[in-house]
């Protein structure tokens, strides 16, 4: 299948930036989005978490787990970010974080293209440094990334449609992409269209159709869609915005259309939507685990006056369908119940110290290409 899609280019971004300091996500709110927590206990370091926004259920689930990593290390924990997709603000407050000398710092660097002089300015000055969601390109001397592979994330989520409709599905899928031109969504992209390519030949794929992240203008381009497309097989797409306005409409709408997307939270209203069965799986990022570990990791090597261990630490693929979709609601249901159902993933990842973790080369994980073509 052509793409008809470029890579991402630094000297291209300026779109780009544009239409992502457009976008607010659903709670987002309150002026500011640093604070500083955790630990502090003599010999623990200095520690930063910045985020390429505050305010969302995403964010919170992300920061609750990297309080959680900086408190294990005796650690301090500082958190940033812009309360809404700006890559120019979160660089900003990312130098802002390094003038008051960190010991590390974990990142969410989106898009990664733009972290390259930021990331490796702050490593000159011997800050430790690891990614957690996307990973750091080339170039960046980020050596840890801590998340999972987007592409096939979004090629188990597009399995569980595929099996649901049959191998004899004919008619049309509608994909939905917010925003567009940014790797990790392309790659989601990447992975639907492969996979509904070779597994449904008789359905033909309709876009990507950009959605957008502000969650009215998401709701009402998905409401538009559905009136575009009203015999649609399934809608699918490739955020928690996606995954929220697919939820609502199924439940407006009914119908027998399927719908899907990633990031379902009670507060999105897509995991209620998964337990009820109107929306039919959506893929779980897990982002405490990732806050955790990637913090962890830093306040260890501070610690031990050591380096960041270098490589991919593969945090699982969760796709979510009714029937595990209350374990998952369960498990957002406070923090001691998150805390609970990762301790034994975090008790074996952290068995053996820092020398034992469970490392993958960086270049298997390494975003695919968008081809130009």
């Amino acid at each position: 299948m052509n793409r008809r899609r470029a890579p991402m280019r630094i000297a291209a971004l300026g779109t780009l930036v544009t239409l992502l300091v457009a976008g607010v996500l659903a709670g987002c709110g309150g002026s500011d989005d640093s604070s500083t927590t955790g630990g502090g206990d003599e010999g623990g370091g200095k520690l930063g978490l910045l985020l390429a926004l505050t305010g969302i259920p995403f964010s919170t689930y992300t920061t609750q787990g990297s309080e959680d990593g900086a408190k294990e290390t005796g650690s301090e924990l500082a958190v940033a970010g812009p309360p809404t997709i700006n890559p120019t603000e979160a660089i900003k407050k990312f130098e802002d974080m390094i003038a008051t000398n960190p010991d590390g710092v974990t990142v969410f660097p989106i898009p990664a293209e733009l972290w390259v002089r930021p990331f490796s300015t702050a490593a000159s000055q011997g800050i430790k440094l690891d990614a957690i969601h996307v990973p750091a390109v080339e170039g960046s001397e980020v050596p840890l990334y801590v998340g999972m592979r987007e592409k096939e994330a979004a090629e188990k989520l597009a399995q569980v449609f595929v099996d649901e409709l049959g191998p004899d599905a004919s008619g049309e899928i509608v994909l939905g992409i917010g925003p567009a031109g940014e790797p990790v969504n392309e790659n989601r992209i990447l992975g639907y269209e492969e996979t509904f390519a070779r597994e449904l030949p008789d359905v033909k794929l309709v876009g990507p159709l950009t959605t957008g992240n502000e969650p009215v203008e998401n709701l009402n381009n998905w409401s538009q869609i559905f009136q575009r497309y009203p015999k649609a097989l399934a809608y699918v797409g490739t955020t928690d915005q996606d995954c929220g306005s697919l939820a609502k409409l199924k439940e407006k709408e009914g119908g027998s259309t399927l719908v899907g997307a990633f990031d379902p939270s009670v507060e999105n209203g897509c995991l209620t939507g998964i337990e009820d069965g109107l929306v039919l799986a959506a893929v779980e990022q897990q982002p405490y685990i990732r806050g955790y570990i990637a913090t962890r990791v830093l306040g260890e090597a501070v610690n031990e006056g050591v380096d960041v261990p270098e490589g991919w630490i593969d945090t699982g693929i969760q796709v979510v369908t009714e029937a595990n979709a209350a374990e998952l609601a369960k498990t957002q249901s406070s923090i001691e119940a998150t805390r609970a159902y990762y301790k034994p993933t975090i008790e074996e990842i952290f068995s053996d110290g820092l020398d034992g973790l469970p490392l993958k080369p960086l270049a298997d994980v390494a975003l695919d290409p968008i081809d130009e073509g």
